[in-house]
């Protein structure tokens, strides 16, 4: 329980500093109309950018070095499910509701087909525990669909527009969102090796941070100064309901223990 409770407050402090520093970014040193970088602050922006992804990267390390695995349980977490219904929620207001400009038909299309699909998904997903019924663990394979299609609809939308630092956190985003959810499939599905559960802790805690990164300081920022968003916070519930359901599920399925006494470094000291 202790070397879990460690692991959750590392995540939850790389959070909550990242998210710290985002907003300073954000109120300090970018354009409030343009979200470019402000010339005379290019320095200080790239710096905190660098701490951001160094925090990024400890709690990867971290995570990694814990050898996480699997629970065996399969207790009822209901954060978890609360997550997913946010999940499910948010993916219909993403299919009704999103911003399809530049978009060609046919990834439009794909994109609504699959956000519901998925929304559909993390639903049942979500309900399941309490009222049972069969789910075929190939459907794990919807959300990556989705988060293809997501992808693609930033890259096609971003290359109308100069790239800015907003840019390079949704792109984060959907990408390591799309690394978790397809390890994640895969495992499920039989197809998982013995890193499995490794790449599922990390990048899934990765994915969160890079979501509560990109969603949080601009929920922030608007409710503050709304001045300072250029693009106001219209975008920020995708992002943030992935990273709470990232995290809510990565610590409820994955337990992080510690190396096994006798175990240093590369060498192993104990019983032959």
């Amino acid at each position: 329980m202790l070397i879990k409770n460690k692991s959750l407050a590392v995540f939850l402090s790389a959070a909550v500093l990242s998210a710290a520093f985002r907003v300073f970014q954000m109120l300090a040193l970018t354009e409030y109309d343009t979200g470019f970088i402000r010339r005379e602050k290019t320095v200080p922006f790239y710096i905190l950018s660098a701490l951001i992804a160094l925090l990024f990267a400890g709690v990867a390390i971290f995570a990694a070095a814990k050898s996480p695995q699997a629970k065996k349980g399969k207790a009822f977490y209901l954060l978890t499910s609360v997550a997913a219904l946010l999940m499910g929620g948010t993916l219909v207001f993403e299919a009704f509701g999103g911003d399809y400009t530049g978009i060609p038909s046919v990834v439009r299309v794909l994109y609504i087909v699959f956000a519901l699909l998925s929304s559909l998904y993390f639903i049942a997903f979500a309900i399941r525990p309490v009222i049972y019924f069969p789910l075929s663990a190939k459907f794990a394979v919807l959300p990556v669909a989705f988060l293809i299609t997501k992808a693609v609809s930033v890259f096609v939308r971003g290359s109308y527009h100069a790239v800015i630092n907003d840019t390079v956190l949704e792109v984060g985003v959907y990408c390591f969102n799309m690394l978790f959810f397809l390890e994640t499939a895969r495992a499920v599905n039989g197809f998982g090796d013995g890193k499995s559960v490794k790449k599922i802790a990390v990048f899934g805690l990765v994915a969160a941070l890079f979501s509560l990164t990109l969603s949080v300081p601009k929920i922030i920022v608007g409710a503050v100064y709304g001045a300072a968003l250029h693009s106001g916070v219209y975008g920020s519930a995708l992002p943030l309901f992935l990273g709470l359901y990232d995290a809510c599920l990565v610590f409820s399925r994955v337990a992080f223990v510690p190396r096994p006494e006798g175990s240093k470094g590369i060498y192993y000291v104990g019983k032959h």
